[in-house]
């Protein structure tokens, strides 16, 4: 193989080419072929001198001075391969001259691609995510002079569901559409990559909604790839006609694909991690401890609500803030010493201090912290925080001390004084005996029912009962058998798994009170003593009445679908292109024999020919501009064939995430006789 001429672009290259006579590129393409002056002389019929004064002219268009030099740009530009033949430019194979046209065609060809390329590159640069996308796709279908143009992405991969996430057709945007992969043209290319059809596309895939709204003869796809070579996509272009084949569609494509798939990868990755973060702040906000986010040096940049309960602030009064203004004088020295171990270190860290309150008041906190970032390369991101009061374990904890003290002292001072210190320190047992009291107090008057079992799943703690039950027939008394039957087993293999596995873990449960049935969803969470589970904590809380509301909602669903069925009137929900719902008085307006009729067919397929601008124009009011569309007078095709004059008025609406359009058809006919009738009806004196 011939290595092109160091830093030289084809596009540069072609333009040089382009200012070549059509005897110098005769001569380029003898020298490429490796013959000599006088040969060339020889071949052509021309003097030496003269093949040599085309040769020198030829050296200064191309800033070239060697002949190995020329013959390598020779190979490089196709003009000869290097089996010895004539390069891809020759009409003949056995001809032994260029042909000068189809050299010239050629690099207009080329010129017109690149600048084409240029132009989409242009419009794409200075945009990123779904703003590229749809760049990509308006700027393909401008310089192609498309149909449509359709980026779609893999939705469900185990059925091969695709999702349109950028399109056009017409000039307009199209509205997401799902397609099966399997109907499509590409439905082979993750082997090929790519794939232009020259002619009979529509025939071929039928089934594929954008080949039959752009009505394709012909079009070209690219295959979209992830980081690990698997397929994530498509980009494709559709045309009613015959594609210009010069502007090198299925190259743009395969041009454009990675950087296309690049933007959807990072799409996915931004979804993924804006659910992460929705999670990480519903888990925050509703955490008893004040959960926080900290930059490096420790300002907060995420405070939970938790703030207002342990230290007086709103959270908005801390982000921003470093939480070195709140510390304690005496304890900066051992939190700073912590804080330069977590810029390095990973491994969670807890620590206790004093923080002062927004009241000026200052309360021990327990803080459990971690390094968030890469452990290989050591870069330290975030730091994550949790908080929360144990002024009074800390003052437990000091009292303890100071009596400890206390009596050491008195013991060496004198032995009278150790039934003193006893005395205080039973006091201080007592103190925590009644903090513990008031802690099961709270517990035992909670709505949840809160239940601990050990490792045998008997009842060790339960803070309620029901009237009929004494404790006595509880405690120490498997807890599974107080479960309705059905459910005993799921109910066992849930506690199982949190004792086995040390997870938590959630599920519903049924059961039957005094005040009747009963939905309650059981929070398992594993107790542990030494990093072993020894048991399990159950909080139960009776969602009974938020079933019911599910429920209510569902039925309300129900009662609008048969209130649609029933309607005098047609009615007809699209997502913009195909209809999505259909009642039975729009199939007998339009004379299908069932509404499923005419689910799946294209909007536009049942209206006249004359008001499909009008239609479209009313369609992009109510999903783009989300403006009104007031009643209007139409005609309607029938299944038939024969014609019908409606009014009809739509309204755009949100469907599980989907802009849909609902539209409202009354038979003109139909009602010109209602009003006949009631004019006669009010003569009468009816």
């Amino acid at each position: 193989m011939v290595d092109p001429v160091p830093n030289e672009s084809m596009d540069d290259l072609l333009a040089r080419l382009s200012t070549l006579t059509t005897r110098e590129i005769e001569v380029l393409t003898l020298i490429g072929e490796g013959l000599t002056h006088a040969e060339i002389a020889q071949r052509l019929k021309r003097s030496q001198k003269t093949i040599e004064s085309h040769r020198l002219s030829i050296g200064r268009k191309l800033k070239v001075r060697k002949q190995v030099e020329l013959a390598r740009i020779a190979i490089t530009a196709g003009f000869v391969n290097l089996a010895g033949g004539l390069g891809r430019f020759s009409e003949n194979p056995d001809a032994r001259t260029v042909p000068a046209a189809a050299l010239r065609t050629e690099l207009s060809r080329r010129k017109k691609s690149q600048e084409i390329l240029r132009s989409i590159d242009a419009a794409t640069t200075a945009v990123a995510g779904e703003a590229f996308l749809t760049a990509l796709v308006a700027s393909l279908a401008r310089s192609l002079d498309v149909r449509c143009v359709a980026i779609a992405q893999i939705v469900d991969p185990s059925r091969q569901i695709t999702e349109t996430v950028a399109g056009m057709l017409d000039g307009m945007l199209l509205p997401p559409t799902r397609i099966a992969l399997g109907d499509t043209p590409w439905v082979n290319m993750p082997a090929v990559r790519s794939r232009l059809i020259r002619t009979g596309l529509l025939s071929a895939f039928p089934a594929d909604p954008l080949v039959r709204h752009a009505h394709a003869d012909s079009g070209a796809g690219s295959i979209l790839t992830g980081p690990d070579g698997e397929a994530i996509g498509f980009l494709c272009v559709l045309h009613n006609g015959r594609l210009d084949e010069s502007l090198e569609p299925e190259l743009l494509l395969r041009l454009f694909a990675g950087r296309a798939a690049a933007e959807l990868v990072g799409l996915r990755a931004q979804r993924r991690l804006a659910e992460s973060e929705e999670r990480y702040r519903l888990l925050a906000n509703h955490s008893v401890d004040m959960i926080g986010r900290h930059t490096p040096d420790g300002i907060y940049t995420y405070v939970s609500p938790a703030s207002r309960e342990l230290l007086g602030y709103e959270p908005d009064e801390l982000i921003g803030r470093t939480p070195y203004e709140f510390f304690h004088p005496e304890d900066l020295a051992a939190i700073a010493a912590l804080h330069d171990g977590l810029r390095t270190n990973f491994d969670p860290e807890r620590i206790r201090y004093r923080f002062r309150r927004k009241d000026g008041t200052y309360t021990w906190i327990e803080t459990d912290v971690r390094s968030v970032g890469d452990p290989g390369s050591g870069r330290v991101q975030s730091m994550v925080t949790s908080s929360r009061d144990v002024s009074e374990q800390q003052a437990a904890a000091a009292e303890l001390v100071r009596v400890n003290e206390q009596l050491e002292q008195r013991v060496a001072e004198r032995t009278s004084a150790l039934t003193a210190a006893i005395d205080a320190l039973t006091e201080s047992r007592r103190a925590v005996e009644r903090n513990e009291e008031r802690w099961r107090a709270l517990v035992r008057d909670a709505s949840d029912y809160i239940v601990i079992v050990d490792a045998d799943l008997r009842v060790q703690y339960v803070n309620r009962l029901l009237a009929d039950i004494e404790y006595a027939d509880v405690i120490g008394q498997p807890l599974v058998p107080f479960v309705p039957p059905e459910q005993r087993e799921r109910f066992e293999a849930t506690l199982r798994s949190v004792l086995e596995q040390g997870v938590h873990c959630t599920g519903e449960f049924e059961s039957v009170m005094p005040t009747g049935k009963r939905v309650w969803e059981d929070r398992f969470s594993p107790i542990s003593i030494d990093d072993r589970v020894v048991g399990v904590g159950i909080i139960a809380t009776d969602i009974t009445e938020r079933r019911a509301t599910e429920l209510a909602i569902r039925d309300s669903e129900e009662r609008y679908r048969r209130l649609v069925e029933m309607a005098p009137d047609g009615i007809l929900a699209h997502d913009g292109a195909l209809i999505r719902l259909a009642n039975r008085s729009l199939a007998s307006i339009l004379g299908a024999p069932e509404p499923s009729c005419l689910v799946g067919r294209p909007v536009l397929s049942l209206v006249h020919p004359k008001y499909h601008d009008h239609v479209r124009q009313r369609i992009r009011r109510l999903m783009v501009n989300d403006e009104p569309a007031p009643r209007a007078r139409l005609e309607l095709l029938r299944l038939d064939g024969s014609i019908i004059e409606v009014e009809t008025s739509g309204t755009a609406y949100d469907a599980n995430g989907q802009r849909m359009v609902q539209v409202i058809v009354r038979e003109v006919g139909v009602e010109v006789v209602r009003i006949s009738n009631q004019a006669r009806s009010q003569e009468r004196g009816d």
